[in-house]
């Protein structure tokens, strides 16, 4: 119990060792294995549920002729866990979700709803540490392009939205016909999934305004409410303590644990308090699963930046339910700034930034509407090898001292990333949505992030 094998890599199907109902697909395996070596070379596939097989395994032989025979009348193998294989779904080459479906760890969901020219399905969901993966079709059956402004997570009872983050797989707009979506939605380590959920799908008929998350007249949004099998996957997540301090150049992170679960793996980190920089976090990590000499690169997806108290979580892609050797964190280095370079002072009238870190960040375009005003901003990453990394606050403080927000209507600040092939550089513009009315200047934002690199190679054990 107290070994990080145990902890992170012991069987997901112990509760067999109770039943005693079926031989291990390990054994079966390898007795395909040693079946393939003496004879056919196909992949072949088997699922044993014999129970008198147990008594007789000792008898290497007869266990082999059996499960040879069973796999010769038997071309397809079930998923290894409790549920089915997810289809109709093109999971691509993740490889979290591709391990987890292969696993059997996908649990089936088949709940629509119905308004208007839309249909919602959900197929199906996978559940981890702080994470949660929706496989839904939408159908279309308008022929006018439908837009996706938006998914919601929602409690069933009251109707509120839960506190995630989210990503989505895919497009946002769909011609007439079904289409398969995925979101990832993430959650802090104080707000806990909830067993009962409903699913919010914001439609809207295509339009300006639709596209720029502007809700009007003629939108729907459907709302999908199912239940997760929570006690299944409580038994597929398992925590490692690390307690293992990463030390650049004075400047500290403390992680902490990380936690293995069928949607990957969760890194917790601390920044600590006695730094005389601004730590932002890792600079582009990522773990290696090395399974027999092959190596397998998880990447670092999302991550949640340090709040107040100095904590941040990472998380990553997963192999592990396919056992691998080892798992290693590495890391180029710390993302770290002076913290008194953290001001973003804006002139919108003159078209000027009067202060930032470094003259990379510019002035682009200042531009007054009915419904919004939008500022934008370039960054332009001159260092390939230091990647951008801005965030700001939602709030920022007008010439007077007054505090605002930004417009809740455009969901705050968006980013558009582009790369130019014969610099090697890359430019990044910051719009940020500002409510209609008239500013008292400059606008005093504040950096969540910036990419300030202090750079070492970094290497932690997880497995």
């Amino acid at each position: 119990m107290h070994e990080k094998e145990e902890r992170m890599l012991r069987s997901f199907t112990e509760d067999a060792k109770s039943k005693a109902a079926a031989v291990s697909d390990e054994a079966f395996e390898s007795a395909i294995r040693e079946g393939i070596r003496q004879g056919r070379r196909r992949k072949r596939r088997l699922r044993l549920r014999d129970r008198g097989l147990v008594l007789f395994a000792g008898a290497l032989a007869a266990v082999l002729l059996l499960m040879w025979n069973i796999v010769l009348h038997q071309p397809e193998r079930m998923a290894a866990g409790p549920f089915p294989l997810l289809k109709g779904h093109e999971l691509g080459e993740d490889i979290t979700l591709n391990t987890a479906n292969k696993h059997g760890l996908i649990q089936p969901v088949g709940k629509s709803v119905t308004k208007g020219d839309y249909t919602i399905t959900v197929d199906g969901v996978l559940v981890g540490s702080q994470q949660l993966n929706v496989f839904y079709t939408l159908e279309n059956r308008s022929d006018r392009i439908a837009i996706v402004q938006g998914e919601e997570l929602k409690d069933p009872e009251t109707g509120k939205s839960l506190k995630y983050g989210s990503r989505s797989g895919g497009a946002f707009e769909f011609d007439k016909g079904t289409h398969e979506v995925q979101v990832d939605f993430t959650f802090s380590e104080n707000d806990a999934i909830p067993e009962d959920i409903t699913l919010a799908v914001r439609m809207a008929r295509d339009s300006a305004n639709a596209r720029a998350g502007i809700r009007e007249d003629g939108g729907e949004e459907l709302n999908v409410g199912f239940r997760l099998d929570m006690d299944t996957y409580r038994k597929y997540i398992h925590t490692i303590p690390l307690n293992q301090a990463i030390d650049v150049e004075g400047q500290k992170i403390m992680l902490r644990e990380a936690v293995v679960s069928p949607t990957g793996i969760v890194l917790k980190a601390n920044i600590d308090k006695e730094n005389t920089m601004k730590v932002f976090g890792l600079h582009e990590p990522y773990l290696e699963s090395v399974k027999n000499g092959e190596i397998v690169r998880l990447v670092n997806h999302m991550s949640w930046l340090p709040d107040e108290s100095g904590n941040m979580t990472y998380f990553f892609g997963s192999n592990a339910l396919d056992r691998p050797d080892s798992i290693t964190l590495r890391s180029e280095g710390l993302h770290a700034v002076d913290p008194s370079l953290l001001k973003v002072k804006v002139d919108t009238e003159t078209g000027a930034v009067l202060h930032s870190p470094d003259e990379m960040l510019k002035f682009d375009e200042y531009v007054k509407g009915k419904e919004v005003h939008t500022l934008k901003l370039e960054y332009e990453n001159r260092n390939s090898s230091n990647s951008s990394n801005l965030s700001f606050e939602p709030e920022f403080v007008d010439g007077k001292g007054k505090r605002h927000t930004e417009s809740d209507a455009h969901n705050g600040t968006r980013t558009e990333t582009r790369s130019g092939s014969e610099t090697g550089w890359s430019k990044a513009t910051y719009y940020f949505y500002l409510k209609p009315r008239d500013y008292s200047q400059p606008l005093t934002f504040t950096l969540t992030s910036y990419p300030g690199l202090i750079e070492k190679a970094i290497e932690i054990p997880i497995k």
